[in-house]
This record gives structure tokens, C-alpha cells and sequence, in this order.
């Protein structure tokens, strides 16, 4: 006869006595979180790797906050699921609403004086989230460059520089033919180019020898569906051997309703559905433009271009597993900037004047974005509201086989 083993069980109640007891002890634990942060000894895991932890991470590091007992387990899942529930809308409210909470701190106005929000502002609150690396550098950048009033790309390069670079013009994704971009290089910066786009396959060499011919004078980018070896090596011969500089680029997204609309904006056309063949094409008679192309889009920027900018924030491989973590950074100083750009700011020196037990918490550098204030504001409530409406807790104990 088979041996089954069995796990004993147990449930425990605990009222308010034990729940009163858990919300100190957790109210303890949040505001040392709060104050290893700013004396620098807090760290947080990412991808294995230890991280001294910076205010930008606080979130993460009070996700990582661990109960000893079963009861402050369970407590502090509604904890950290109340002091995160704002945090999506407003980056900075865990980190507010958590010293709000652990302090007892009664704050019932918002701090209204800092309405208008400076550059200055900014750069002292990038600063106070992440320091003075390259995040915030990178940060920086990107709001002098106009990032809060448009589309941002974050993305990693295998380079060993990371780069922030802005285009304004056209963009159409994919990436260019990988035969011509081992030899040549995958990434290009072009001026006074043509644009010819292709919506099929280019199969010879000899449906573009007018256009490699002309590519002797000026850069020209071919942009198709798909291109053959055999003419994508010839490309990249030509190129290598100074005859010319003609690129490949392979369209996986054409970013336009109707393919013929490219035509609008001066690139040059070649529809199967309208009898267009690509041989009887002349450069000559193409727009210039100046065109960038990255591992995964063209840009092309015409005289008489009305696309929005795009920016791009191009964090390198060679850091590794703190890669991915630099860019989380850079994203969020971003959305930090855009939520204070609209709501205004306030400084440890306004918080002060609230609440003298709650400033003590903080780093006297703090900048942060006035709505994240009253979105921590909704979020304390909401956490002080449930606690106090936990009438019991049911834990489970597994016993022994």
C-alpha cells in the first residue's frame, strides 16, 4: 500500500489587537526604508545584481520590503498595494504617501505657492531622484530637447556610447539589410540624400545600375520590402570601394495609410499596382533630404516637413545588466518632468512648513512634482480607510508531513 503524505494545516485569527500591533511594526519598517534611502545604505536587486538604491527606486525597494511573521506578511501586502495604488498615475506618490502614513503625519492642504515650474526646477529634481550620472544626464537632455512635448524613444544600442539624439521628419520602421550592414555598419547619419521607396522585392542589380550610378554624386536610400543578396552585396561593395553610397533599408511598417502618401512628403515611389518599375527611376529628379537611420527606423527630414520631432534615448550593452535599469531611470525623470510641467513643484522647504515630523523623513534636496502630493494624499486615505475597516486577519500555517 502507497504512502501518501499529508501536510497539516492550521488557520489563525487575529483581531485587532495583533492587526494594531503588525501596522506599528510595519509603520516602523516603512519610515527606516525611507530613512536608509536617504543615508545611502538602501539597495535594491535588479537582474541579480545589488544597486545602491536611489530615490527613483523607491518603489522597487518597498516592493522588496518583507514581514518577518505570517500576519505582517499578509498586513503588508495590503500595505504596499495601497502605498503603490497612485503610482501609475503620478510617479513620486509611493515614496510620499509611505512617509505620510509611517509619520501620522495630518497634511490636509496642498502646498499651492510653486505653481510654475522652471528648468531649474527640473534639473534640482532629476538631481534628487538619481543623482548627478549619467540618468540624469541623459534626462536632461531629453527635456532640453523638447522631450515633454514629444514622442520618446528608449531603446538599447551595442555601442559603447549612449546617445540622445532628436530628428524631425518622416519615420518608417525596420532596420537595413543585414548582408550590407555587417560590412558597412547598421547605423548612418546621410545629407542631401534621396529617398526612393520600393513596395516589393528588388531581385537585380540591373533594375538599379542608373540609380548606383547616381549615387556617386549624392547618398541615396533605397527602401523596400525585400532585397536580394545579390544586389545588397553589390551595395555594399560600391560603398566600401568609395564609388558610392547607396543603402539598403528593409520596410517592415511604411507608417503611412496609403504607400503612395510617401509621395507627399518628396520620397520617390515605385508601386507595383500603378505599373512603376524602378529602372526607369532618375535620382536627379528626387527631393534631398537629410535622413538618419538606426537599428530599428529611418527618418527622413525634408525642407517642408511637418512630422513631429522624434527623440530617441540610446542606453549602451556595455553596462551590462544595469543597462535595462538606466533606462527605467531615464524614463521615469522624464514622466517626473512632465507631471511637474503641468502641476507645478514643491521643495522640502514647503513640506517643512506642513508638517516638521513629516520633512524629518527626507533629504532636504527633495524637489518633487505637487501632484504626486495629492495623489499620495488620496493614496494615505485610501491605506488609513482599509486598516481601519480590517476587522480580522486570516492567516494559514502549514504544519509538518
Amino acid at each position: 500500500m502507497q504512502e501518501v503524505d499529508v501536510v497539516i494545516q492550521s488557520t489563525d485569527l487575529h483581531f485587532d489587537t495583533d492587526i494594531l500591533t503588525a501596522t506599528k511594526k510595519a509603520k516602523k519598517e516603512v519610515r527606516e526604508l525611507i530613512t536608509s534611502l536617504f543615508s545611502g545604505t538602501a539597495i535594491v536587486q535588479y537582474k541579480g545584481q545589488i544597486i545602491s538604491a536611489k530615490p527613483i527606486d523607491f518603489p522597487r525597494l518597498l516592493v522588496e520590503w518583507q514581514g518577518n511573521s505570517t500576519i505582517d506578511h499578509n498586513l503588508r501586502s495590503i500595505i504596499v498595494s495601497a502605498l503603490l495604488s497612485g503610482e501609475e498615475k503620478a510617479s513620486g506618490t509611493s515614496l510620499l504617501a509611505s512617509g505620510i502614513w509611517s509619520s501620522d503625519s495630518n497634511i490636509q492642504k496642498i502646498i499651492s505657492k510653486n505653481k510654475r515650474c522652471s528648468y531649474y526646477d527640473v534639473k534640482k529634481m532629476s538631481r534628487f531622484l538619481a543623482g548627478e550620472g549619467m540618468t540624469s544626464a541623459a534626462a536632461g537632455a531629453v527635456i532640453r530637447m523638447g522631450g515633454l512635448g514629444h514622442n520618446v524613444d528608449y531603446t538599447e544600442n551595442t555601442g559603447k556610447a549612449s546617445l540622445v539624439t532628436v530628428f524631425a521628419g518622416k519615420e518608417i520602421l525596420g532596420h537595413i539589410d543585414l548582408l550590407f550592414g555587417d560590412k558597412c555598419g547598421h547605423l548612418h547619419d546621410l545629407q542631401d540624400c534621396a529617398v526612393i521607396a520600393i513596395d516589393g522585392t528588388v531581385e537585380t542589380v540591373s533594375s538599379i545600375h542608373s540609380i548606383l550610378e547616381s549615387s556617386t554624386s549624392r547618398p541615396i536610400i533605397i527602401i523596400a520590402r525585400n532585397i536580394l543578396p545579390d544586389v545588397s552585396n553589390t551595395m555594399a561593395e560600391t560603398f566600401l570601394r568609395k564609388r558610392g553610397v547607396c543603402i539598403p533599408f528593409i520596410s517592415t511598417d511604411w507608417k503611412v495609410e496609403n504607400f503612395l502618401d510617401l509621395e507627399k512628403i518628396g520620397i520617390r515611389c515605385v508601386s507595383n499596382e500603378r505599373g512603376d518599375t524602378v529602372s526607369v527611376v532618375s535620382a536627379a529628379d528626387i527631393m534631398s533630404c537629410q535622413a538618419s537611420i538606426t537599428e530599428r527606423k529611418f527618418l527622413a527630414k525634408f525642407s517642408d516637413c511637418s512630422d513631429r520631432t522624434k527623440i530617441e534615448v540610446s542606453i549602451s550593452k556595455s553596462l551590462g545588466g544595469l543597462t535595462g535599469l538606466a533606462l527605467d531611470r531615464t524614463k521615469m525623470i522624464v514622466g517626473f518632468a512632465r507631471i511637474a510641467s503641468r502641476s507645478g513643484v514643491f521643495r522640502w522647504e514647503d513640506l517643512r512648513e506642513e508638517s516638521e515630523k513629516l520633512s524629518g523623513l527626507y533629504s532636504k534636496d527633495l524637489v518633487l512634482p505637487c501632484y504626486s502630493l495629492e495623489s499620495a494624499l488620496r493614496s494615505n486615505q485610501s491605506l488609513s480607510k482599509i486598516l481601519q475597516d480590517l476587522g480580522c486577519v486570516i492567516t494559514v500555517q502549514k504544519g509538518e508531513k
